[in-house]
């Protein structure tokens, strides 16, 4: 049965990327929030881009936004680098050693350390982390780019990290229809809690 579903974002990629101009445009937004908000958790900026920002370095803005805080923290900046130019999968990495693509190794630098809820979720996803792992991910596959959002979002909700270290975690994905192939599982490549499959 054919069935049209609405398309929110095209997926085409064209023109220039002024990562300096929308760090920027957020750093007064991020800074208002925290003199509004001082007890919460620090804001989060996700920067999910190609890496070729056409507008400068954005190694300054971002750290003048990791600069702002609340009470809890600094504010933190992910960074999720889709390369044209492929490559191995680099996932919450402590050092830029193994980052080619000088862009990479911009948007690392970049990119703020996963404060202590978002290892301990990166963990129990099968992820390899340590006490400097950063949020960042260059060239990840759709698996890990929603496991990358779920750690930057859900894990410092005060159910979201117990929900994704929760062996029913796969459960609260949506079903893709295809239960022959994941033994009636929910179409996700992790089942109770093991590690991932890719």
């Amino acid at each position: 049965m054919n069935q049209q579903m609405p398309v929110w974002v095209d997926p085409l990629s064209d023109g220039a990327t002024p990562m300096v101009s929308a760090l920027t445009y957020a750093e007064p937004v991020i800074a208002s929030w925290c003199a509004e908000h001082p007890s919460s958790f620090p804001p989060i900026v996700i920067n999910v881009t190609d890496g070729a920002s056409t507008d400068g370095d954005p190694r300054d803005a971002a750290d003048r936004i990791r600069a702002l805080s609340t009470d809890d923290g600094a504010a933190l900046v992910f960074n999720l680098h889709l390369s044209a130019f492929g490559g191995q999968s680099v996932t919450f990495p402590d050092t830029a050693a193994g980052l080619s693509d000088p862009n990479a190794q911009r948007l690392f630098e970049a990119s703020s350390i996963l404060p202590p809820s978002m290892l301990e979720a990166s963990a129990s996803l099968g992820y390899s982390v340590n006490a400097g792992s950063r949020g960042f991910l260059y060239n990840a596959d759709v698996t890990m780019v929603i496991d990358f959002l779920d750690i930057g979002t859900r894990a410092v909700t005060p159910t979201g990290l117990k929900e994704l270290m929760s062996p029913a975690a796969d459960d609260l994905v949506s079903d893709d229809g295809d239960d022959a192939a994941d033994d009636g599982q929910d179409g996700s490549t992790r089942a109770h809690g093991d590690a991932p499959t890719w």
